[in-house]
């Protein structure tokens, strides 16, 4: 793991940054990976962020967040196609996510795909219809590609689109859809989800949803102890499916399948139940054998961080012998 201290001084990183370090150092199998990440990739740190996600990405291949950030680190340091490629297979099933629709918008935009970009930037209106920033956006790519393309509000008046009430965080002055480093690291708050035998503050992995996710993942420790508590009723296989959904969001399979094996020794008749513990044991099976086989997102990013490595050896190089070239 390329850490922090070689691009900052230790005494001025940010105190998350070194906590995030020393978590996934304890525990290199740890989620808080994808929150390195998004910390390295604010602090500029580029380099630190592709190799974390490099390493991450393998042991957990369906981790969405990851993605998220990995895209956005392409698009940082002008690698557009790449970003594009990372972000694309999520887009169509993250379209109540603005930072994902306007990241994917913005590297649109860059590769000059302006239908593509005006689909998820409307998506970014209707969720922040205050954004005066993508209301012009949208209005400028409406008038510059074929007049018969609908505009938004010939769309809003045929969908019957209810106006949205829209809370602060989606005001314009509290965005940061372009990644700028601005942003105070130390604000986040980030739990990590792996059980520890002395009572240390947990690490949220909830940090990224904040970022990457339209509203607040409920805190899964909490809702897991209510779940063992309750005694069993009608209403408790549809509790519990929630709360097997919300952990197979965040790439935690094997959570989802002991609930559903809890469910099933109460209630070994609940097809459903069973039904969905053969789906996750699916899930788990795959995961575990694309580390064996790379898929492509990570092919990409091995081939790209070696591509940064070639060249900073070309200007090591150049350095050191001045007159050769």
């Amino acid at each position: 793991m390329v850490k922090s201290q070689n691009f900052k001084t230790e005494n001025r990183l940010p105190p998350i940054i070194l906590k995030y370090e020393n978590q996934l150092e304890r525990d290199p199998n740890s989620l808080v990976f994808a929150a390195l990440a998004e910390a390295y990739r604010k602090s500029g740190n580029y380099e630190g962020a592709f190799q974390v996600l490099r390493d991450g990405i393998k042991n957990h291949p369906l981790y969405k967040f990851a993605y998220f950030t990995l895209a956005h680190c392409y698009f940082d340091v002008n690698q557009y196609q790449l970003a594009y490629t990372t972000l694309r297979p999520f887009v169509a099933n993250e379209r109540e996510n603005f930072r994902v629709q306007n990241l994917f918008a913005e590297t649109c935009l860059k590769l000059g795909q302006t239908e593509e970009a005006l689909e998820s930037l409307k998506y970014c209106l209707f969720l922040a219809p205050k954004n005066y920033e993508v209301a012009q956006k949208i209005k400028e790519i409406e008038q510059s590609i074929s007049p018969t393309v609908e505009t938004l509000d010939e769309i809003t008046k045929k969908q019957d689109i209810p106006n949205i009430q829209v809370s602060d965080q989606f005001e314009l002055k509290n965005l940061n859809p372009t990644g700028s480093k601005d942003i105070d690291i130390d604000e986040w708050k980030q739990v990590d989800f792996s059980r520890t035998t002395n009572q240390e503050p947990k690490i949220q992995e909830e940090q990224l949803a904040k970022d990457w996710q339209v509203g607040q993942t409920p805190e899964l420790t909490i809702i897991e102890e209510k779940v063992e508590a309750r005694p069993p009723t009608g209403e408790a296989p549809i509790i519990t499916h929630t709360l097997v959904d919300l952990y197979c969001a965040q790439g935690l399979y094997q959570k989802g399948i002991e609930i559903l094996q809890k469910i099933l020794e109460l209630n070994p008749k609940d097809h459903k139940s069973r039904a969905r513990l053969q789906e996750l044991r699916q899930v788990v099976a795959i995961h575990a054998s694309v580390p064996k086989q790379k898929h492509g997102v990570h092919l990409r990013l091995e081939s790209f961080l070696d591509a940064l490595k070639e060249r900073a050896r070309q200007i090591e190089k150049r350095q050191e012998n001045p007159t050769s070239t």
